[in-house]
């Protein structure tokens, strides 16, 4: 097929793809499982390669944010976008400790979804790993009266 023929079809080249994946479901299987045996090391230096970038680190942290809510019935969900503004705001201290927690900061839900507490970035704090864990589903103010601040 040169490029002509494909360019003038595409849409019913998809078309027909897509009908005849879904036909030869077991086929595809099986191609897909040999061509990831084969190419099992491309994949994982392309997976880790990926998985450095700045952006993928952003957009898993709104997967885990909005599974939680999820689980909770909360309906309104981070995006990328909200995340990148939350990490864009002010210096990237943790709000209960102010040290500075890296790559591995966590996002914290001020008011826990627990406690009523929304998905909304107005609810939402960057702080370090072991605050994030000791405050749990805690109000802030309680945790920072139990650990002294």
């Amino acid at each position: 097929m040169d490029a002509k023929y494909r360019g003038r079809y595409k849409a019913k080249t998809a078309e027909y793809n897509k009908k005849w994946n879904a036909s030869h479901t077991e086929c595809r299987r099986e191609y897909n499982a040999e061509y990831n045996r084969v190419h099992k090391e491309e994949r994982k230096v392309k997976d880790k390669a990926r998985r450095s970038t700045p952006e993928y680190k952003m957009k898993l942290k709104a997967y885990h944010a909005n599974r939680a809510a999820k689980e909770l019935g909360i309906t309104d969900l981070l995006t990328y976008e909200d995340i990148c503004t939350l990490a864009s705001d002010g210096p990237m201290l943790c709000v209960y400790c102010s040290t500075n927690p890296g790559d591995t900061w966590q996002i914290d839900h001020v008011v826990s979804m627990l406690h009523g507490g929304t998905n909304m970035i107005e609810n939402l704090a960057i702080c370090c790993k072991p605050c994030n864990s000791g405050k749990a589903d805690n109000s802030m103010l309680y945790f920072l009266a139990k650990k002294g601040n």
